[in-house]
């Protein structure tokens, strides 16, 4: 059992979490016990559980943010200052963010909008926090750029 823990620390940083998310696990095998085939190690099909588990955490975790959540909550953080108190630089935003490809979007949400950390975001898209920072800039900096040069609407 401490290896699964400690499986479940790597992924989940708080520990009530990870000690929620364990008893989810232990569950889940009581109650497949019957249906395990052991085509694969008991160890094995544990991990398997526990992964989705994680997943399943994330997920819900993902979904109670986005029901408590607007993106208009933090639209100044995007862009990294309060210049949108108006309505209309927020319509821009929204425009803007439009014309980006679905992945930036998803991104700059889970950063914003769902407050996942970049290691959280790693754990689930399994891109490199490195690579998300960088993508994140990058994603503000055009963000920047469009809205700063008008060029939202063409």
């Amino acid at each position: 059992m401490p290896m699964l823990y400690n499986y479940i620390k790597i992924k989940v940083a708080r520990n009530a979490d990870v000690e929620d998310i364990l008893q989810d696990i232990m569950l889940a095998v009581w109650q497949n016990l019957a249906a395990y085939s052991a085509q694969s190690s008991f160890k094995t099909w544990t991990f398997s559980i526990a992964k989705r588990k994680i997943a399943d955490f994330y997920r819900e975790r993902r979904a109670e943010r986005n029901s408590n959540t607007e993106m208009s909550d933090n639209i100044a953080e995007i862009a990294g200052n309060d210049v949108f108190t108006d309505i209309d630089d927020k319509l821009d935003l929204y425009a803007a963010l439009s014309k980006m490809p679905e992945e930036n979007r998803e991104l700059i949400y889970l950063v914003f909008n769902a407050g996942l950390t970049y290691e959280e975001i790693q754990d689930m898209t399994g891109i490199k926090t490195g690579t998300i920072k960088s993508r994140v800039y990058y994603i503000k900096k055009t963000l920047y750029s469009m809205l700063k040069e008008g060029n939202v609407d063409e």
